[in-house]
């Protein structure tokens, strides 16, 4: 074998093996009735953005994760409902003006919203 094949082999050992670490099984428990997986929290995250992510309130979150009262913690493990989705594309909403007058028969332009979260080092 020449260097190159080498190397190419090397790469592909350690794309399969980071394959397999990413896909790591996800703990499943029940709690009062309803199926809850486990969710390692990411760094920047906040238990609003997460309860919006994941479908479901703030009190249901820190009733099932006490701990929660005490503040969230990055590379903290919490359970979040296994039955719904996380949401990881945008949400598209209307926007709708604030004052609606019957009698006015031209519409409001329509917006998008979009949803971004804010990285280190980024300014208005």
């Amino acid at each position: 074998m020449n260097s190159k094949s080498i190397k190419i082999a090397l790469l592909s050992i350690a794309f399969g093996l980071f394959q397999c670490v990413n896909s790591t099984a996800v703990a499943e428990k029940t709690i009062n009735g309803k199926s809850y997986q486990e969710y390692v929290v990411k760094k920047g995250e906040t238990l609003f953005g997460i309860c919006k992510k994941f479908h479901t309130t703030v009190a249901e979150m820190e009733k099932v994760n006490p701990s929660l009262k005490n503040g969230l913690k990055s590379d903290a493990t919490i359970y979040v409902p296994a039955s719904s989705q996380a949401t990881t594309s945008p949400k598209k909403e209307t926007a709708k003006p604030a004052n609606s007058n019957a009698s006015n028969s031209e519409e409001a332009p329509v917006r998008e919203l979009v949803e971004h979260q804010v990285k280190p080092g980024e300014t208005l």
